[in-house]
């Protein structure tokens, strides 16, 4: 069967908290300056949704 303890035993026990699970704000998104900037975001993510759909195609899943 399992082991009983209190509660001061849990709190010993647990320790340090993980530093990499500490609460971090949000990062707010960047908004470009200009139409240009927008134009040149659409077209790097295509080319990269054009990579995602290549490789999703040579691992022979069907794509929509």
């Amino acid at each position: 069967m399992g082991e009983v303890y209190s509660p001061k035993d849990i709190i010993h026990r647990r320790g340090k908290l993980v530093p990499d699970l500490t609460p971090r704000p949000i990062p707010l998104p960047t908004t470009p300056t200009s139409l240009e900037a927008i134009l040149q975001d659409m077209e790097s993510m295509k080319v990269e949704i054009a990579k995602i759909n290549r490789a999703l195609r040579a691992h022979g899943i069907a794509i929509e």
